[in-house]
């Protein structure tokens, strides 16, 4: 991302790219710690712009208020000129790592194939992670940022220090609150927090979007996210049963209560879990989520099939940022000849004029 000092360098490289070159911004960081992600100007200064930030399409009116009824992958504008991308963190590489455990996805007509959700036997499940049973009644902390906007590290204290008295542990092999033997940087995520029940999901900053991979490492390795971060963080997971959300619950303290609550309770544990075999009633965030973003759906991976050994998700997520600059360009260089044509014909006509 372009900082301050860099918007001469901006300027100056539209200046001197061609006519059918598109000057493309992407950020996969929120505008609270990139405040030019919420500056108009600035973003103005892009043909394209791929962010956390979705289109909004089809507003319903709603006395003062307006509801947004819907998300698009891409905003065009009059022309039908791809403007603005949605570039969440969320793709495809949730439901891989979910079903290379065996677990096959659940069809449902209202959504595309899931990832997080199961209508396997207890068995397959059980050789994906553990049950709930085995599970220590502890809370996981992985992280490597330990100085953030969000200040999770104090928020993870306050947690920790309030649920130790009631036996339930910290659990912190990062760089952040360490208190363990540290996981190897080259190790898995999520299988480092498949032992646990909870496990911190938090992110660096509060911004509406700004939902990173934590929360979905957290739902695929199988324990409770407790979350801290976007405010609009439903419209992101399945349920808003599906996580602890320390900003509804009102801080730290009553956080701790009810991850005291649920360590305790077997079922009430469970029934945070209940989403996972219900995708009916998962959020209509979600499902506009998937519905965008998607492989086998609408959204721009399904013109992505990368062969094997180019299938990162990141890649495609890359794959399928180029596709939308593909069409961007077309319809300039469509544009601009119409536009060409058009000059061409009236110097004809002015010409024509002339003569007569």
């Amino acid at each position: 991302m372009f900082k301050d000092e860099a918007l001469d360098e901006i300027d100056e490289a539209r200046k001197q790219r061609w006519d059918h070159q598109a000057l493309l911004g992407v950020s996969v960081e929120s505008s609270a710690n990139y405040p030019l992600l919420a500056d108009e100007n600035f973003l103005a200064r892009f043909d394209l712009l791929a962010t956390l930030v979705p289109p909004r399409l089809e507003e319903e009116e709603t006395g003062e208020e307006k509801k947004v009824r819907a998300f698009a992958s891409t905003e065009v504008d009059e022309k039908g000129i791809p403007r603005r991308i949605w570039y969440p963190y969320y793709d495809d590489m949730f439901r891989r790592c979910w079903e290379a455990e065996g677990n096959p996805a659940t069809i449902v007509a209202s959504s595309p194939s899931s990832s997080l959700s199961s209508s396997s036997s207890s068995s397959s499940r059980e050789q994906a992670s553990p049950p709930f049973h085995r599970r220590e009644n502890a809370v996981a902390y992985i992280n490597s940022n330990c100085d953030t906007m969000s200040d999770r590290d104090a928020i993870v204290f306050q947690i920790a220090q309030a649920l130790e008295p009631l036996g339930v542990p910290l659990r912190a092999p990062g760089a952040c609150l360490n208190n363990m033997p540290r996981v190897a940087r080259s190790g898995s995520k999520i299988d480092a927090l498949r032992p646990y029940k909870f496990c911190v999901a938090m992110e660096n900053s509060e911004d509406d979007h700004y939902v990173s991979e934590k929360v979905y490492d957290a739902l695929v390795a199988g324990c409770v996210p407790i979350y801290f971060g976007a405010p609009n963080i439903l419209d992101y997971v399945p349920h808003r049963d599906a996580i602890i959300d320390v900003r509804v619950l009102g801080g730290a303290r009553r956080a701790a209560e009810e991850i005291a609550r649920l360590a305790f309770d077997d079922v009430a544990y469970a029934a945070k879990h209940d989403w996972r075999d219900r995708p009916s009633t998962w959020s209509e965030g979600f499902k506009r989520l998937q519905a965008q973003t998607w492989r086998d759906g609408v959204g721009p991976f399904e013109k992505c099939d990368l062969p094997s050994g180019l299938s990162d998700p990141h890649m495609r997520r890359q794959c399928a940022l180029c596709v939308e600059v593909a069409v961007w360009r077309r319809t300039r260089t469509r544009e601009l000849r119409s536009e060409k044509s058009g000059k061409e014909q009236e110097e004809e006509e002015k010409r024509g004029r002339r003569v007569v």
